[in-house]
């Protein structure tokens, strides 16, 4: 077998574990100096290398330097050998298929032989080489042919899948995922290997491991140069991540609801997927009207929501009539509609308190916005809301506190001065008012451009006259 150093495959599965995991580095680095101080003094592998590997791995974490310690052919040899002299994987025998395929560059057949023995592989006592032998798997990814690359993340990913119980190491499964993920380098691979990945540590408990992933997709999606539609796997993977399906209303956040909504963004009028989006779009309204702390929404211009319009089922037909009080309506509009469905909250998963409490401050908002100068009597809260005049100023305070406006409360007058109302749509009306403001705004700095360019040429002027008559007075 070709050494270390000389063999470019070896080197090729070498790169990614040196430039992608601190785990890796290790392994690269004692590798090499294994291999280095072996040639020196012994020529090939022994057991000695192994002596030499357990004194390192008693001064600090080895990362699986083991591996790599006793064999100086490369990870793949190493895994080899270790499975000969362990019985691991197989034994001898094993040991032999696994050295000839790594060996031929068949790194595809090496891989997902190492992939069929996961149970074992997830189960060894040193957590170092269960993580190595992850890598040496994953890394494979990398190697083969591009046309292999998908199908070679299908078969790694689908056993790395097949155990999602604690007694299957799926800490280290999930390791494994994120280490597919990471060596794959065509985009439809890694958005693949990702989705596989999101969904695994949402079934094995395991969310917050794959939480900064999800903050970044929209990067990724950038760099990857994926479309909205290629994307839409990882955004409902990433969503259900963040709120389970099953779970209530209230469990949805800003992010899951950012993760849906992006998701449902991707379809448009006529595509043909389109009715595939009808679950998404009903969750999307239930998260929308119960996630504390969020107001506005686009959800009512998608088409994948808009086809629910005209159902008779709570859950469609009437998520958009409720989506549409909640973002154009009054809580009187909302009170008439659940006269009118009174499953449809039930259908939704959301709470009935917490939903009316959501939407009179919904029309808190819309009579503060409409009102003039912001102005509202306590009169006109109660009307609205359907309250007594007593608990008038307990909301205003609530609405305060909740930011759906700054506002003064007059007691003497019983009158509220509201400013920065949250808005709850942004639509045609509103783009003109932002066109006439920024064509103001333009104006305005033209008009102040003027006066400056004037003012400096003056000043050029006079300074100029200075100088002239400076110049004869002399």
């Amino acid at each position: 077998t070709p050494s270390l150093h000389a063999a470019p495959a070896c080197r090729e599965v070498l790169r990614p574990l040196r430039e992608g995991f601190p785990e890796g580095a290790s392994l690269f680095r004692r590798g090499v100096r294994a291999s280095r101080e072996g040639a020196a003094q012994r020529g090939g592998p022994s057991r000695g290398r192994q002596r030499q590997a357990a004194e390192m791995a008693s001064q600090g974490p080895t990362d699986g330097a083991y591996l790599v310690e006793m064999c100086e052919d490369g990870l793949g040899a190493a895994v080899a050998q270790f499975a000969g002299e362990t019985g691991a994987l197989g034994g001898e025998e094993g040991a032999a298929q696994l050295h000839a395929l790594y060996s031929g560059g068949k790194f595809g057949e090496f891989a997902r032989m190492l992939a069929a023995q996961l149970p074992e592989i997830v189960a060894y006592e040193e957590e170092g080489d269960t993580a190595a032998v992850l890598a040496v798997m994953a890394s494979s990814v990398r190697v083969v042919p591009a046309e292999q690359q998908e199908g070679l993340v299908a078969d790694l990913c689908k056993q790395l899948t097949a155990d999602t119980s604690a007694e299957g190491n799926a800490e280290a499964r999930l390791r494994g995922l994120l280490k597919v993920f990471a060596f794959s380098t065509l985009p439809a691979a890694k958005l693949a290997s990702l989705v596989v990945a999101l969904g695994y540590a949402q079934a094995t408990a395991q969310r917050e491991a794959v939480l900064p992933v999800v903050g970044s997709l929209s990067a990724l999606e950038k760099a990857w140069g994926a479309s909205a539609a290629e994307m839409r796997p990882l955004r409902l993977a990433a969503a259900d991540l963040l709120w389970p399906v099953g779970e209530p209303a209230a469990a949805c956040g800003a992010e899951a609801l950012e993760q849906l909504e992006r998701y449902l963004s991707s379809f448009g009028e006529g595509d043909a997927a389109l009715a595939e989006a009808a679950p998404a779009a009903s969750r999307a309204v239930a998260g929308l009207v119960a996630c504390e702390g969020v107001y506005g929404s686009d959800l009512l211009g998608l088409p994948a929501v808009r086809q629910l319009s005209g159902s008779t089922d709570d859950s469609r037909g009437g998520a958009v009539e409720l989506l549409d009080i909640f973002l154009t309506g009054r809580y009187g509009d909302y009170a008439a509609l659940i006269k009118k469905r009174p499953g449809l909250l039930a259908a939704l998963g959301l709470e009935a308190e917490a939903a009316g409490r959501r939407m009179r401050l919904q029309s808190l908002a819309a009579l503060a916005a409409a009102a003039p100068d912001a102005t509202m009597s306590y009169a006109d809260i109660a009307a609205d809301l359907q309250v007594e005049d007593g608990e008038v100023e307990e909301w205003v305070v609530e609405a305060i506190g909740a930011d759906v406006f700054v506002a003064s409360i007059d007691q003497l007058a019983a009158k509220v001065m509201a400013s920065k109302v949250a808005r709850r749509t942004f639509g045609g009306d509103d783009w003109k008012v932002l066109r006439e403001r920024l064509g103001a705004w333009r104006a305005s700095i033209a008009e102040v451009a003027e006066h400056v360019a004037r003012y400096s040429t003056a000043a050029a002027k006079a300074t100029a006259t200075r100088v002239t008559a400076k110049a004869e007075t002399a």
